[in-house]
């Protein structure tokens, strides 16, 4: 394939998230909530005041739905680098309903420039919109070529909802991205962003089977020590606790504690359970929904989520 050549929007729709998040706008026009043209789009939902872009430290992690979990690497201002389980690397702002600047995955890399301010649309409040005209080079390893794209979006703060997910219920404010390429609507991205979390509790794009759902999050090392402890606490609680009720323990500076959700039986048989669990030091913190099942001996064992609700 010629090196530059426009990719169109069969290729464009096979870039998934968090490639599609990687896109890079040059150019951008930021509306107000008071635009005569449209007025804003008051979703029935909770009230909020206007949130901050959320911050990050090195070591910070994210766990999705879908298996996917993503930590910060490197901080420079407002630029954050992830790294993704299987050792691919994007960064981009912190603000992340912008493109990433650039991404390293086995069949692809992206590099971008951007001329956008990186608080576009932050603090976010209802109505805050931007229309961006999109460029991006990206590089095909298997084929050693080079393909240049441009498109346009149009993004806004949509309205608020209370959203309910594995980690419990949050009111967050609902993000919607458009794309559009010659014209058309190709796709589309929300996100549903938590101000008392500091993060995205869910997103969903075009193309996808379901929407992503954060199931954990954590900041610093706890080590292999609270995992000990953990699975002590988590033992307990399974076994003898009724859903909604905790069970707490502490041992070596470390604390565990764990709430049992809903009691379910695959089709295997297994009996398993959802569960919250908060493990805390001194200087990490770290919280997960997950699924346990329990093995005939009693012993009750976490087990992989996709796997779990699909037996």
């Amino acid at each position: 394939m010629a090196a530059g050549r426009m990719l169109g929007p069969s290729m464009l729709n096979r870039v998934r998230l968090p490639m599609i998040r990687a896109l890079t706008f040059v150019t951008a026009t930021l509306l107000v909530a008071a635009c005569a043209s449209e007025p804003p789009r008051q979703m029935a939902g909770p009230a909020l005041p206007p949130a901050p872009l959320p911050t990050y430290a090195i070591g910070d992690q994210v766990t999705w739905s879908n298996g996917q979990t993503e930590t910060v690497v490197a901080i420079d201002g407002e630029v954050v680098s992830w790294r993704d389980q299987d050792g691919n690397t994007f960064s981009g702002y912190r603000n992340f309903t912008l493109p990433s600047l650039a991404w390293d995955y086995p069949k692809s890399t992206a590099t971008t420039e951007m001329a956008i301010p990186a608080t576009t649309l932050w603090p976010l409040k209802l109505g805050n919109e931007a229309d961006f005209k999109v460029s991006q080079r990206l590089t095909l390893k298997i084929h050693d070529s080079d393909l240049a794209y441009h498109d346009e979006w149009g993004c806004r703060v949509d309205g608020t909802e209370r959203v309910s997910v594995a980690l419990g219920k949050f009111d967050t404010f609902k993000l919607r991205c458009k794309r559009f390429w010659q014209g058309s609507n190709i796709g589309e991205i929300t996100w549903n962003y938590a101000p008392a979390l500091g993060r995205v509790v869910k997103r969903n794009w075009t193309g996808a089977k379901e929407p992503e759902e954060l199931i954990a999050m954590g900041s610093g090392k706890l080590g292999p020590k609270a995992e000990t402890v953990a699975a002590k606490v988590r033992q307990h609680g399974l076994e003898k606790m009724v859903s909604g009720s905790g069970a707490m323990g502490r041992a070596a500076g470390i604390q565990a504690q764990i709430v049992p959700k809903a009691t379910f039986t695959t089709s295997t048989g297994a009996i398993c359970r959802d569960f919250l669990q908060t493990l805390e030091t001194k200087t990490a913190r770290a919280t997960t929904a997950g699924i346990a099942c329990r093995a005939k001996d009693g012993k009750w064992t976490v087990v992989d989520r996709i796997k779990a609700t699909e037996d």
